[in-house]
C-alpha cells in the first residue's frame, strides 16, 4: 500500500518507483523474459507472465492518464491565480480612480469656495465704499 503525501501524489509515484519510465523499462525487461524463456516455461507460468505484462501496461496508461489530468489541473489552477490577480488589480485601478475622482471633486469645491469669497470681499468692498 502506498503511503500518501500532500496533494494525494503516493510516495512510490514521487520517487519514480511507478514512473513511466520505470513500468516501461519493466514492461520491457519481461518482454524480453519471456521472449527469452517462451519456449521453455510450463503453460501456467507463460500465462502469469502475459497477465503481469497486461497488468503493467494498464498501470502504465493510467499513470499516463494521470499525468494528464494533473497537467491540465496545474493549468487550471495558474488560469484561476492569474483571472483572481486580474480582478484584484483591476478592482484597484478602479478604487484608485474613484479617489482620483474624489480629489478632482474636492479641489474643484475649493476652487469655487475661492471664487465666492472673492465676490463677497468685492461686494463688502463696494459697500463699504458707498457708505
Amino acid at each position: 500500500m502506498s503511503t500518501r503525501v500532500s496533494g494525494g501524489v503516493p510516495t512510490e509515484m514521487q520517487l519514480g518507483l511507478l514512473s513511466p519510465l520505470h513500468l516501461k523499462k519493466l514492461f520491457e525487461l519481461m518482454g524480453t523474459t519471456y521472449i527469452k524463456l517462451g519456449q521453455v516455461l510450463k503453460p501456467g507460468i507463460k500465462d502469469f507472465l502475459v497477465a503481469d505484462l497486461n497488468f503493467i501496461n494498464d498501470v502504465a496508461c493510467i499513470l499516463l492518464l494521470m499525468g494528464t489530468i494533473l497537467g491540465f489541473l496545474i493549468k487550471l489552477l495558474t488560469l484561476s491565480d492569474r483571472l483572481i490577480n486580474f480582478h484584484s488589480m483591476t478592482k484597484n485601478q478602479q478604487e484608485e480612480k474613484e479617489e482620483e475622482l474624489l480629489r478632482i471633486k474636492d479641489v474643484k469645491a475649493g476652487e469655487e469656495d475661492a471664487a465666492s469669497s472673492d465676490k463677497i470681499n468685492e461686494q463688502r468692498s463696494r459697500l463699504t465704499n458707498l457708505i
